[in-house]
């Protein structure tokens, strides 16, 4: 309605500067720049031959960023004007061009030659110089000077929505009065209805935070701030598709602000929509790359996140890479370190490094037990007994720093158990359970150590609490071998069919199922898990093996030698699948192969009985009847030592 307004006056009268001006300031809140600037400039021209109107002018000249030129014509060229009109302006441009000291002498020389003294110009002055004084950091003067202008008009709002800004985190309920009076003098005023979802963000109140935003853009649509608060509170409050929305219209006004990328992907990285948070978060670095200012605060949290989506799809390398990069702009930060450590360690791609990475984070802040229970893993996970060794170390340390740890308690007791010390590994299970009894690793590891030491009931009890914790298709996996190894197969394979409901494609689950199932004497069953089992990328020497056990029991000798030749491939050093393969190319009367699976057998595992006895039935089918008598020899002269040695 302004517009039109003034450009039916600009009609009426083109000759008029003052009506260009106008339009053009309002052009300028509308950020339509170049119009604004085409009447600026028409407002301009038409001043050149009116210096007496020299004020007209300056304000021309401070509209086009022409300061100096401004601040010459209100000097030399107002000649006949107000002074006080002169001072004010002054201040005004000083203001425009960032001296803000100047201005607040300007503005009060304005005050001291004022003939008629007016309480609302003295106030807008006052007000004016609490702008400046703020501009200056100098939130005190600027306070002063807020009062002094609501003392003059108490109905000045701006200046009490100032004051209560100010005052909003030291003094808060003075401050919500101030808002609050504000909004009653000017309903219009969408800053104080920020300022006030900052108050009730301050004391918790969000939900009355996200309405006082929506009444800030209802005022002011085009508010990218009041979009960006909105936003990141409603990330809070969970309502990430509202929040996305806000966000979007942020990234809209201004696409250059990398605080509402970050805070959009974050929204989509909750959301799984991951390939978008990625996509956001890489713009974020992007925007932040070359501005040293502000990199620290955004652009390492988005290479951390980034890092967590690459690792949750299986980029690994990209993970590692971001991690880098964040540890190059801040290598003394303990966190980036143990995080590299934590990526190095789950991708399994160097243990080495990921305890170079553990130990770097503990030069900086040798008191990080996260840092010591993640190096601890890295080294039990090494498998060699100095890795125990030093990962029993680091769990101790880490216990005697935080003596609540859980975690350090359970991998404690699963390093004590890899040593076969079973009952000191149930002690720190124990620990655990005391201090949380619902800790469900805990639970697990104690139900295992029990079963080890053949306490099968109270690896039970541990099992079933486990279970009510939260039935996992690992926990009930666990239960299905506790109630295997009692006898009862059928509760088993009970638990075994819930763990699979939980995890179609978990492979440990599907190889117990099959197991189960070839107990049975369910060999069609059996081979159909083991096959899922395969699916579902598992491929170690006992699954091979056993489907190959199955397929030869099912007549499928072509497909059994397959698995095991596999399996060979994949694990040379296994004796039994040498065995298998020997005997399945019996079966294909492949008797050379067949002795060279069984010698190869016999390498690996000297003195089995029934490998020789096997391969001495080999050599008699191939007319070797010497050799096939010694087999057999050796066989009786180590079964007599077997008897002999259980006598004794």
């Amino acid at each position: 309605q302004a517009l039109r307004d003034y450009g039916r006056a600009v009609h009426l009268q083109p000759d008029v500067p003052q009506y260009h001006l106008l339009r053009g300031d309002v052009l300028l809140k509308d950020n339509r720049i170049a119009l604004a600037h085409i009447h600026l400039q028409v407002a301009a021209r038409l001043n050149s031959e009116k210096t007496k109107k020299g004020i007209c002018s300056a304000k021309v000249d401070t509209y086009l960023g022409k300061y100096d030129q401004a601040l010459g014509t209100l000097r030399h060229h107002t000649a006949g004007a107000s002074q006080t009109a002169v001072a004010w302006q002054i201040g005004r441009t000083l203001m425009k061009a960032g001296k803000f000291t100047d201005a607040i002498s300007s503005f009060m020389l304005a005050i001291d030659v004022m003939n008629q003294p007016s309480s609302k110009s003295i106030s807008e002055l006052h007000y004016q110089a609490g702008l400046c004084h703020l501009a200056n950091t100098n939130t005190t003067k600027a306070l002063l000077a807020f009062g002094q202008a609501l003392r003059n008009d108490p109905k000045h709002a701006k200046a009490r929505f100032r004051r209560g800004a100010c005052t909003l985190f030291q003094h808060p309920e003075q401050a919500i009065d101030d808002l609050n009076c504000a909004l009653d003098i000017d309903p219009t005023l969408y800053e104080a209805f920020l300022a006030r979802a900052a108050y009730f963000v301050r004391h918790g109140r969000i939900t009355k935070a996200v309405l006082n935003c929506s009444s800030a853009i209802r005022l002011q649509p085009t508010s990218a701030s009041a979009y960006l608060l909105s936003g990141s509170l409603k990330y809070t409050l969970r309502v990430f598709e509202g929040a996305v929305k806000d966000l979007s219209r942020v990234i809209a006004l201004q696409p250059r602000c990398a605080l509402a990328f970050y805070n959009r992907a974050c929204c989509y990285q909750s959301r799984k929509e991951l390939q978008k948070a990625i996509s956001d978060f890489s713009t974020v670095i992007l925007m932040l790359d070359d501005d040293s200012s502000v990199r620290n605060e955004l652009l390492i949290p988005s290479l951390q996140n980034r890092a967590d989506i690459y690792l949750s799809v299986g980029e690994d390398e990209s993970a590692i890479a971001d991690l880098k990069q964040a540890i190059s702009l801040k290598p003394n930060l303990p966190e980036l370190h143990h995080c590299l450590g934590v990526v190095l360690h789950r991708s399994r791609m160097a243990l080495q490094h990921a305890v170079e990475a553990f130990s770097a984070g503990l030069q900086h802040d040798p008191f990080m037990v996260d840092a010591l229970v993640g190096r601890g893993n890295a080294f039990m996970d090494s498998n060699h007994p100095s890795g125990i060794i030093l990962s029993k170390r680091d769990y101790c340390r880490a216990i005697h720093l935080q003596p609540a740890k859980l975690t350090a308690y359970v991998n404690l007791g699963y390093c004590l158990q890899m040593q076969g010390h079973f009952y000191q590994a149930w002690k720190q299970f124990s620990s655990a359970v005391i201090m949380n009894e619902r800790f469900q690793p805990a639970l697990e590891g104690r139900a295992m150590v029990s079963l080890q030491m053949s306490q099968y009931y109270s690896a039970m009890l541990d099992m079933n609490r486990a279970v009510t914790v939260r039935p996992t298709a690992d926990i009930l996996n666990n239960r299905a071998v506790v109630h295997y190894y009692m006898g009862d197969l059928a509760n088993a394979m009970r638990d075994l069919s819930s763990a699979r409901q939980h995890k179609p494609r978990h492979s440990l689950v599907l190889f117990n199922m099959a197991t189960i199932c070839s107990q049975q004497r369910l060999f069609p069953e059996a081979l159909e898990c083991f096959n899922a089992a395969m699916e579902a990328g598992s491929e170690d020497d006992a699954l091979l093996n056993n489907r190959a056990v199955v397929k030869a029991i099912l007549g499928d000798f072509a497909g059994a030698l397959s698995d095991l030749e596999k399996a060979v491939e994949l694990y040379p050093s296994t004796g039994f699948v040498h065995f298998n393969r020997g005997n399945v190319l019996v079966k294909l009367e492949n008797f050379t192969e067949a002795e060279k699976s069984y010698t190869c057998a016999l390498r690996l595992q000297p003195g089995d009985l029934l490998t020789l006895q096997a391969r001495g039935r080999t050599h008699a089918a191939m007319g070797e009847k010497e050799k096939a008598l010694n087999d057999f020899r050796l066989a009786i002269n180590l079964a007599a030592e077997d008897r002999f040695q259980r006598s004794r």
